[in-house]
């Protein structure tokens, strides 16, 4: 047409194999961060000499989790016999199908919660340890296309459309069952309480039982033969867009405008995998011998499921498959089929649909002041949000009375549905002020249909005295409004653990329910933003520019939640109330008696948290001719001063300079890149990489000491270290751009960590079940994968 018509057609396919373990040496330490066993609280207040209290917190490699083992150990507690506890199940004896046992070491001075000092540490948490997907495998793939049509200068007409799916697996961990620790204790996870009939239990075990008059043992399984939990989820993502946009004059003014539709679409599927189901497991671990005679009619000393011989009929499953956890290597294929539900998994669908229209004006020349013309654009956009899910009954946890009871380990899913609105108006404009200074302004008045209007608005000059530099500033008001998830997530979720003291007051892991539940009264985050900087480039030094920039930041009102941990120790241990509320046990409700199993905690995001942040930028490049080609130089960096929350609840916290990612901060005082790259004329370039962070430490409150340590609180924890390295590492690019036969084409090589460094050790830790089976180190910080090689071809035709 002339030129008039243009058309654009793209795709993508991608494809990354998993690493399913983390099978690396400098993830084989047992380096984590746990409470430490030899701390009482009670030495550090009475008159027991000051040397008495040590530090609070243990961060040090030799560290294991003690309280299972992989196929399954008599943990330490006064529901086991003195002379079983610590004796765990090894591999099946082909001659009696029933586990060898063993004794492990765990002396309850080395133990702390869930985890194990020295001793047997690294057999017992063996099936544990590194278990989750150091790299997922995705499958990625898109397709784009626009077409337009210009039917006069002021009216262009286009359409387009994207088509995008997303399909990943990876695991979790491979989940250990922990024992229940006391008579109190809900049995809501599976059972690990086996009885003395138990038909898999080795023959010593039971003559132990009979001998101390007990009825069964309490038992923490690592479920070897399990495979580990996961998820395989899949995203499709479909958009749409028609508009207008040209150029005409009106009022001797030549405008810009724009106009839009755009519908879009996305299709969630969350699928897990090797979830079991909780009543399953319960009915093929109780597995016993059948008399003759019984009442479900089995043969005689065959093994089967105690739900189908019992006097209760109610319960009976004629499906059950008896499994054998007491061991390892005793789990069958049958057995498991069974117990994750023939291959029936958690599931959830949801839709999101985005709708959105908006217009625009713009004009360069609105009028001529003193100092030269005003531009201005302004504009309205209307947007709709929802989000709709659907979750089979079998996949939905028992909610009865506000207390969420898990059927499955892991998904547990509840539908979410809700949607809002908005409507939003502009305006924005660069004024000069003088020559060389200009001044920029925007303002934006949005209503939404969940929280009501809120106006923000943004000022800032730029001022370039001489042609070497110049000045930037800016200040504003901004927001950031609560999303579908923050609004409407409707609560159940994955198993994990907290810290929390029994009825003695020792601390114990108890496995509970994360329910992530949504707070439809959450209204828009408001921050002030500051900025202030200065563009060098220097006329007597050809080729080199640099920037800083500061900038500070203050947000009020920001949407956030508590972790698990910090409700369960503020009801636990500071008795507060409120914090109470959000957890049910066995009890009910907010019935937190010590030693009541904890069923679910309710994480609920409120607008309670103030942050203030302060930082600089800086940035520095160079380029000059050399020989055939050409050198550039190019540094950038970044120096956190301070980022500062504030939640009303806890002390405030300083968290720059804290590499732990402890908090989900990964904040450290520097950050920074450096490149030197040589371009050829011939269409060769390589490039050297550094780039890398500043140590740093893991709180910023913590205080450092072995012995004679003050009281440990909440606000300053005491630990024997609180230092991590930083790390630098080095990239290696090359780049060859040629044409063939009119066809050009660039092939590249990319080598990332070419020196192969292992990341620096950072502890997890203390809570969390899932600690041990992911990275010891933090790996939005530092490279996990070792040295990564890219090489591949780009062509355009």
């Amino acid at each position: 047409g002339e030129g008039r018509g243009h058309v654009i057609v793209s795709g993508e396919y991608f494809k990354q194999k998993e690493i399913t373990t983390i099978d690396r040496a400098w993830n084989n330490t047992g380096f984590f961060q746990i409470d430490n066993p030899a701390y009482s609280a009670a030495a550090c207040t009475d008159s027991n000499p000051a040397t008495l209290c040590v530090n609070a917190r243990l961060i040090q490699p030799g560290i294991g989790t003690g309280i299972f083992a992989p196929g399954g150990l008599i943990i330490n507690s006064s529901l086991n016999p003195a002379s079983l506890r610590g004796t765990y199940f090894g591999t099946i004896n082909p001659a009696t199908g029933k586990a060898v046992t063993g004794t492990a070491l765990i002396p309850t001075t080395a133990q702390s919660g869930q985890w194990l000092v020295g001793n047997d540490y690294k057999y017992l948490s063996s099936g544990h340890v590194g278990t989750a997907s150091l790299l997922p495998s995705e499958t990625r793939r898109n397709v784009f296309g626009r077409v337009s049509w210009s039917f006069a200068p002021w009216l262009n007409v286009f359409a387009q459309g994207s088509y995008a799916y997303y399909g990943g697996t990876s695991f979790y961990q491979h989940t250990f069952t922990p024992a229940p620790t006391s008579l109190t204790a809900a049995n809501t996870t599976p059972t690990t309480s086996i009885k003395v009939d138990n038909a898999f239990l080795p023959d010593n075990i039971r003559a132990a039982l009979v001998a101390a008059n007990a009825t069964s043992i309490a038992v923490g399984f690592g479920n070897d033969g399990i495979p580990p939990q996961g998820s395989n989820n899949k995203r499709e993502v479909y958009r749409y867009v028609v508009g207008t946009d040209g150029a005409f004059a009106a009022l001797n003014r030549e405008w810009k405008w724009n106009a839009y539709y755009q519908r879009g679409v996305t299709k969630t599927d969350e699928l897990l995998t090797n979830a079991w189901n909780y009543v399953r497991l319960n009915n093929a671990t109780d597995a016993v011998v059948a008399a003759a005679g019984n009442v479900g009619g089995y043969a005689a000393g065959s093994i089967v499921c105690r739900v189908n011989v019992d006097a209760i009929t109610t319960n009976d499953d004629r499906a059950c498959v008896p499994i054998n956890r007491l061991g390892i290597g005793g789990v069958t294929k049958e057995a498991l089929d069974y117990i994750l539900y023939n291959g029936r998994q958690p599931e959830r669908f949801q839709r999101l649909t985005q709708d959105v229209a908006a217009i625009n004006f713009s004009t360069n020349n609105l009028f001529e002041i003193w100092a030269g013309p005003v531009s201005i654009a302004f504009g309205g956009e209307y947007r709709k949000e929802t989000v709709k899910g659907t979750v089979d009954p079998l996949f939905a946890p028992s909610i009865v009375n506000g207390v969420t009871t898990p059927g499955w380990i892991y998904g547990n899913y509840v539908a979410t549905n809700g949607s809002y609105d908005v409507k939003e108006g502009f305006a924005e404009t660069v004024i000069p002020i003088i020559k060389n200074m200009d001044f920029n302004g925007a303002v934006r008045v949005t209503s939404y249909s969940t929280s009501g209007l809120v106006t923000t608005w943004k000022a800032g000059l730029t001022w370039q005295p001489i042609e070497d530099i110049k000045f930037r500033g800016t200040i504003s008001r901004d927001i950031r409004a609560p999303n579908l998830g923050e609004l409407y997530s409707p609560g159940a979720g994955a198993t994990n653990a907290v810290t929390v003291p029994n009825a003695a007051g020792v601390l114990i892991s108890d496995q509970y329910i994360n329910s992530q539940v949504g707070n439809t009264a959450l209204v828009p985050e408001v921050a002030k933003t500051y900025g202030v900087g200065a563009v060098f480039t220097p006329s007597f030094f050809s080729g080199f520019a640099a920037s800083v920039d500061y900038y500070k930041i203050d947000i009020k009102g920001a949407i956030a939640s508590l972790s698990a941990q910090t409700i369960a120790d503020q009801c636990y241990l500071q008795g507060n109330k409120d914090s109470c509320s959000f957890i049910s046990t066995a009890g009910g409700r907010g019935v937190t008696t010590p030693g009541l199993d904890i069923i679910s905690i309710d994480i609920k995001p409120l607008n309670f948290v103030g942050v203030q942040q302060e930082g600089i930028d800086f940035e520095a490049s160079y380029r000059r001719e050399v020989g055939p080609g050409a050198v550039q130089l190019r540094a950038l960096a970044n120096y956190a001063i301070k980022y500062v929350t504030n939640n009303g609840i806890d002390p405030a916290h300083d968290s720059a300079g804290e590499n732990s990612g402890l908090g989900g901060f990964n904040l450290p005082k520097w950050t920074y890149r450096v490149s030197a790259a040589y371009n050829l004329q011939n269409g060769l370039s390589v490039e050297a990489v550094g780039r890398g962070i500043s140590g740093g430490k893991y709180d910023n409150s913590y205080i450092v000491c072995t012995t004679t340590c003050p009281t440990s609180t909440v606000a300053n924890r005491t630990v024997n270290v609180n230092s991590i390295a930083g790390q630098w590492n080095l990239d290696l690019n090359a780049d060859y751009k040629f044409v063939v036969r009119g066809v050009k084409a660039d092939a590249f090589l990319s080598i990332r960590n070419v020196l192969n460094s292992d990341p620096v050790l950072v502890a997890n830790g203390p809570t969390g079940n899932n600690t041990p089976a992911y990275p010891e180190t933090n790996r939005a910080l530092y490279d996990v994968l070792g040295r990564v090689f890219r090489l591949g071809m780009r062509v355009a035709y």
